[in-house]
C-alpha cells in the first residue's frame, strides 16, 4: 500500500520555536532560525527514516474561516505571532519548495481541514495516510488507514497513533474525540466548550452516553448536580464547541493525493537557503547526498587560481622563513598522524599571510622532523601573531616535539564562539558562512572508518594542496571574523582572557 505523509507545516514550525524560545538559534545576522531549523530537522527526519512515496505541506493562510464566521471570537484570544516568527515565515515556504514538495494552501481553510480533506481521500483510494503534526484535535481524524505521526516530547522520535493508540490516550473512539474536545473547549483558539466542564469529567461522560447529542438525551439521567447544571446551562456553548473543533473534510481543494509525488531536492535552492540560514549541518548532509559535488553559489578548489607551493629543499625552507620572518601576523596549521597532539607524529606545517597563496612543508620528505623545526622556529619567537583554527591543537603539537612558542595568538575558532555561541565553530562550516567556500573534506582526503588512512601515507602532494588550503582559508576567515569583532567591541575580551 502506498503512504501518503502531510505535514502540518505552521504546528511543526511553532513547535521548534517555542522549543528554542529559552535559546533560540540565531544567525550572524541576529536572525532567530529555529523554527525553519526545527521544520528541516522533522522534514528530514521523515524523508530519510520513512521513505515516502507521496508527500505534501499544508499551511493556514490569513483570511478568516467558516469557523470565524460561526463564532467571531474564535482566536480573537490569542498573542499575535512573535516577531522573529513572523520573519521565518517566508524561509518555511521557500524551503518546501526547494525541497520540491507540494505546498498546499486554501484562502478560508486552515491546514487542518486541508490535511483531513486530503485524508479522507487518500483512505478511498487505498493509500496509507500520515498526519505528521503534534496537533490532538487530529486524533478525530484517525482510522484503519489514517494515522497521527506526533512527534515525541523527547528527543527526535515520533509516535504513530493508530485507532487503539486514540484510546489509550483520550480515552474514547476517534469518532467521539469531537465530543470530548466539544465539552472541554480549548483555551488557545478560545473555543468555550461548556464551563467548569474540564477533561476528567469530559472523557467519562462520553464514554458513558457516546457523544454530546447523547448526553443531552439523557441530562436527566446525570447524577451529579453540579455537573448537571454546568451542562444545562452551557448546552448552546456544547453543540457550537464540537462545531469549531470539527475538522472540515470536504474542503474544495482540487488535489488528489495520488500526484502528490516525491521529487528529488533542489540541491543548488537548499544549498542557498542553508548557507544564508547558516545550517552547517544540513549543507554537509546535503554535499554528502549529492556525492560530494559542490552546487551553485559555494566555491570549492577547483573554481579558485591559488597558489599553493610545496617545500622540498632546504634551500626553499630557508627562503620561506626569510620571506616570512618580516610579516607582523602569520597563519599556521599542523598535519598530523593522529588526532592526539601528545602521540601523532607531525606530517607536515603550512603558512599563510595573504589570500589566495600558502605554503606546505612537509616533514616526511627530504626533510626531517628536526631540520624542519630547526629552521622554521624563528617563525615563533612572538615577534609576530600567530593565526590558527583551534590554535592550541597546533602548539601542543609542536611541543611534543620539542618547540615552545610564546607568541601572540588569534584563534578562529574561538574568536566564531565569542560572535555566537551556538553556532558552528570548525573551520569547513566557518568557511561557508563567510566565505560561501567549500574546502576539501577531511574524509574525502582520508576516508571513514575500517577504511580510514593516517595523513603521514598519502602522497605528500596531494597532502599539500589541501594543507595549505586550510592555512589559507583560516587566514581569510580571520580577516573577516576580526570587523565583526570590532562591532561588537569584544576584542579585549579575546586578546586579554580567551586567547591568553
Amino acid at each position: 500500500m502506498k503512504r501518503f505523509f502531510i505535514l502540518d507545516g505552521m504546528a511543526i514550525a511553532y513547535r521548534a520555536y517555542f522549543a528554542f524560545i529559552n535559546r533560540p538559534l540565531m544567525n550572524s545576522k541576529g536572525m532567530n532560525t529555529s523554527a525553519v531549523y526545527g521544520f528541516i530537522n522533522t522534514l528530514e527526519m521523515i524523508l530519510s527514516k520513512e521513505n515516502p512515496e507521496k508527500i505534501a505541506v499544508a499551511f493556514d493562510t490569513k483570511e478568516p474561516t467558516f469557523r470565524h464566521k460561526e463564532y467571531p471570537e474564535y482566536k480573537a484570544t490569542r498573542d499575535a505571532m512573535p516577531d522573529d516568527m513572523v520573519d521565518q515565515l517566508p524561509y518555511l515556504k521557500q524551503v518546501v519548495e526547494a525541497y520540491n514538495i507540494p505546498l498546499l494552501e486554501l484562502p478560508g481553510y486552515e491546514a487542518d481541514d486541508i490535511i483531513g480533506t486530503l485524508a479522507k481521500r487518500a483512505q478511498d483510494e487505498d493509500v496509507e495516510c500520515y498526519m505528521v503534526t503534534p496537533d490532538k484535535d487530529y486524533m478525530q481524524l484517525v482510522n484503519h488507514k489514517v494515522f497521527l505521526y506526533k512527534p515525541a516530547r523527547v528527543g527526535n522520535n515520533f509516535d504513530i497513533i493508530n485507532t487503539d493508540g486514540v484510546k489509550e490516550k483520550f480515552g474514547v473512539t476517534p469518532e467521539q474525540v469531537i465530543d470530548v474536545l466539544g465539552l472541554m473547549g480549548d483555551s488557545s483558539d478560545n473555543i468555550p466548550g461548556v464551563k467548569g466542564i474540564g477533561e476528567k469529567t469530559a472523557i467519562p461522560l462520553v464514554q458513558e452516553f457516546g457523544s454530546i447529542q447523547g448526553i443531552y438525551d439523557n441530562i436527566e439521567s446525570i447524577t451529579k448536580k453540579g455537573t448537571k447544571k454546568k451542562l444545562e446551562e452551557g448546552r448552546d456553548e456544547a453543540f457550537l464547541s464540537r462545531k469549531l473543533v470539527t475538522i472540515d473534510t470536504n474542503v474544495p481543494i482540487d488535489v488528489d493525493p495520488l500526484d502528490l509525488d516525491r521529487s528529488e531536492k533542489n540541491f543548488e535552492a537548499l544549498q542557498e537557503l542553508f548557507t544564508e540560514m547558516e545550517f552547517t549541518r544540513f549543507l554537509e548532509q546535503l554535499a554528502e547526498e549529492s556525492g560530494g559535488s559542490v552546487v551553485g553559489g559555494m566555491d570549492t578548489i577547483e573554481d579558485r587560481s591559488a597558489e599553493y607551493l610545496i617545500v622540498k629543499s632546504v634551500k626553499e625552507l630557508d627562503d620561506l622563513v626569510q620571506s616570512l620572518e618580516s610579516e607582523k601576523e602569520l597563519c599556521f596549521d599542523t598535519e598530523t598522524s593522529g588526532i592526539n597532539p601528545h602521540e601523532s607524529s607531525l606530517v607536515g606545517l603550512s603558512f599563510a599571510v595573504e589570500p589566495g597563496k600558502a605554503w606546505y612543508v612537509p616533514c616526511n620528505g627530504d626533510l626531517s622532523t628536526e631540520d624542519v623545526l630547526k629552521t622554521l622556529k624563528p617563525l615563533f619567537d612572538g615577534k609576530r601573531t600567530l593565526i590558527g583554527q583551534n590554535v592550541k591543537f597546533d602548539l601542543e603539537v609542536l611541543h611534543h616535539h620539542g618547540l615552545i612558542s610564546n607568541a601572540k595568538l588569534y584563534d578562529t575558532m574561538i574568536a566564531s564562539y565569542i560572535l555566537k555561541p551556538d553556532g558552528e565553530h570548525n573551520m569547513d562550516a566557518l568557511a561557508r558562512q563567510y566565505l560561501q567556500y567549500e574546502p576539501v573534506s577531511i574524509k574525502e582526503l582520508i576516508g571513514k572508518g575500517k577504511d580510514q588512512k593516517s595523513m603521514a601515507d598519502l602522497p605528500i602532494d596531494q597532502v599539500g594542496r589541501y594543507a595549505a588550503e586550510d592555512a589559507d582559508i583560516t587566514l581569510q576567515i580571520a580577516q573577516k571574523l576580526k570587523p565583526e569583532i570590532a562591532k561588537t567591541k569584544q576584542e579585549a575580551l579575546l586578546d586579554d582572557i580567551e586567547f591568553p
